[in-house]
């Protein structure tokens, strides 16, 4: 867990900042043609709140707990609305609703602040970290990533993965059902256990149970994707299908596999016809 200096209390930084920052040359997304180059226009805000509240770690040094989320803000209030509205949905604490990025950074501070009244010994600062980023451009598709790591106690921190696919034309979020033909995804899900039994070294017959978490331990498909120039590349998180030390487990389907699958209209078929497939 990171050091916090002392001097950022001592300038009272409890509170809720907005640091706005441009994009840096790093910052780039992919077009169709897997050039690398960034034409959105965009820059990063970071909200943070820090808890007045210190812990001792060991004699030289304390802590104390902390909020950060970091996110894209577009020229485009529904799309800027839909990201802030995804990180809000996936805080750390499911059974609350949160409106802002704000709201939910100082519910954080302030459930730590409020545990700590009771639970003055052996306590461990916690921490909340939300990152989105771009990560691909395919226009007029956004592929968009939301990663998250929490620690409120416990033997070690959680962290997840989502995807978010953002179709700029119709202003909506592209599902497995506005990219695949009607009535197809058990063929999708028949190529993608193919694939995942192959990056796992099993058999095509031998048993999910014992090793998975899958229900029934039947191979199951879920919605966590992403759009590349490659396939669509599905994410199962720690605990979803595998034990927490085994971590992210990727899933990627060419769409040479899949070609016959996807909807003559659908907006990833650029990508296809551009990859030549």
């Amino acid at each position: 867990m990171r050091k916090l200096l002392i001097i950022l209390l001592c300038l009272g930084l409890f509170a809720c900042q907005s640091e706005n920052k441009k994009q840096e040359q790093g910052d780039s997304t992919t077009q169709d043609n897997g050039t690398e180059t960034d034409t959105l226009t965009y820059s990063y805000d970071v909200v943070k709140v820090i808890s007045k509240n210190l812990v001792t770690v060991d004699e030289h040094t304390t802590d104390t707990t902390r909020a950060v989320i970091t996110y894209p803000r577009f020229n485009d209030e529904k799309l800027d609305k839909l990201i802030e509205q995804r990180v809000c949905e996936g805080g750390s604490n499911p059974d609350r609703s949160y409106n802002t990025y704000a709201e939910l950074a100082n519910s954080f501070v302030k459930g730590f602040d409020d545990y700590l009244t009771y639970n003055e010994d052996n306590i461990q600062t916690w921490f909340l970290e939300v990152k989105v980023d771009v990560i691909r451009q395919h226009a007029p598709l956004l592929a968009l990533k939301f990663s998250q790591a929490d620690y409120m106690g416990g033997a070690h921190p959680n962290s997840s993965i989502s995807y978010v696919n953002y179709d700029r034309q119709t202003r909506s979020v592209l599902t497995l059902d506005s990219i695949l033909k009607p009535n197809t995804f058990s063929k999708l899900q028949a190529v993608a256990e193919q694939i995942f039994r192959k990056n796992e070294g099993l058999t095509p017959t031998q048993s999910l149970a014992g090793a998975y978490f899958f229900e029934n331990d039947q191979f199951h498909l879920n919605s966590n994707f992403t759009i590349t120039p490659q396939g669509l590349e599905f994410l199962y998180n720690p605990y979803e299908i595998k034990p927490y030390a085994a971590g992210v487990t990727r899933l990627l389907i060419p769409y040479a596999s899949i070609k016959d699958l996807i909807q003559a209209n659908s907006p990833i078929n650029r990508i296809v016809n551009n990859a030549g497939i």
